[in-house]
């Protein structure tokens, strides 16, 4: 009794899966007409979350077993315009595999400017072409790609943007793909967060001053597009002593604040220093390094 309930386990998980590919409601039935005395419910508020009971009269203790996969969506074509891609002419499963664009990926840089980039699909023709659109992820305003990077072979694999402030924050983007032969599978990008792609610019206003026993370095958070607090970055500071034989960087990670200073005191009175600083917001990587500054016991030279 105990393999025919790990052959009825085994099944049930099958089954689980395949309701994450296809639309569940075509697999309930055929699942219930399988195991005996089984129910499959599917919430109404939520539907990621399933049920299956079944009767489980091997078990005098547990007489009724209910299971929960509260990450199985159902995957039919409302659940992905609605939640997958959020674009009226997306359709996930349009196209031939490998098709799409892959390695997409978005950066912010010079406060104002982002771009978006991929790579051609595996197998798609060398004639394809693709086709990127962007939306505000609050008031879904979709528009396409206005300034195309291009290839040696003249394919769209990535835009430029320059105006940042309709994406209100986050965004979502779709690529989409033609040719002549065969269909192009599109591509949908999830809920992204300019905050969490963006690099910023080093931080300026970089002074140091020395006296005999340490030296004060102080810095202004980077310039940004909008008003971020002074604790919501982070900085790293690389500090490198020259003229010595190996090469001896000393980096120091400190939280943001409103003064934004270090106290550099393990220096050799006889050697110069050169000092770099770099930011990143608490939820992004790590921005550009300042240009170098090089310092004595006697401060900035």
């Amino acid at each position: 009794m105990t393999y025919f309930m790990d052959d009825l386990m085994a099944f049930i998980w099958i089954s689980i899966l395949l309701t994450s590919v296809y639309c569940l409601t075509e697999e309930q039935e055929d699942l219930a007409a399988k195991v005996s005395e089984l129910s499959v419910t599917i919430s109404k508020k939520d539907p990621k979350r399933v049920e299956l009971i079944w009767d489980n009269s091997d078990n005098i203790t547990t007489p009724t077993s209910v299971m929960q996969t509260p990450y199985s969506p159902v995957m039919d074509m409302d659940y992905i315009k609605k939640v997958c891609c959020h674009f009226s002419n997306c359709n996930l499963n349009h196209g031939g595999e490998d098709t799409a664009a892959k390695n997409f990926s978005c950066i912010v840089y010079n406060i104002y400017f982002m771009n978006c980039t991929w790579t051609v699909g595996k197998a798609a023709p060398n004639h394809v072409q693709y086709y990127l659109y962007s939306q505000n992820a609050k008031k879904k305003q979709e528009s396409e790609c206005t300034n195309y990077i291009k290839d040696s072979q003249k394919r769209h694999v990535g835009c430029h943007f320059d105006e940042l402030d309709r994406f209100g924050g986050k965004a979502y983007f779709l690529v989409t793909g033609s040719s002549k032969r065969i269909k192009i599978k599109n591509f949908c990008s999830e809920k992204i967060s300019l905050f969490s792609i963006e690099k910023y610019n080093a931080p300026s206003n970089i002074t140091v001053n020395c006296s005999k026993s340490n030296c004060l370095i102080q810095w202004q958070k980077p310039k940004t597009r909008i008003e971020i607090g002074d604790t919501e970055f982070r900085y790293m500071l690389c500090i490198q002593k020259l003229g010595s034989q190996y090469t001896n960087d000393t980096e120091i990670e400190l939280p943001g604040s409103t003064k934004n200073e270090y106290v550099f005191t393990n220096f050799d009175m006889e050697k110069n220093y050169i000092l770099k600083i770099r930011a990143r917001h608490r939820r992004a990587s790590w921005g550009y390094w300042s240009k170098p500054i090089e310092f004595d016991h006697l401060g900035r030279i």
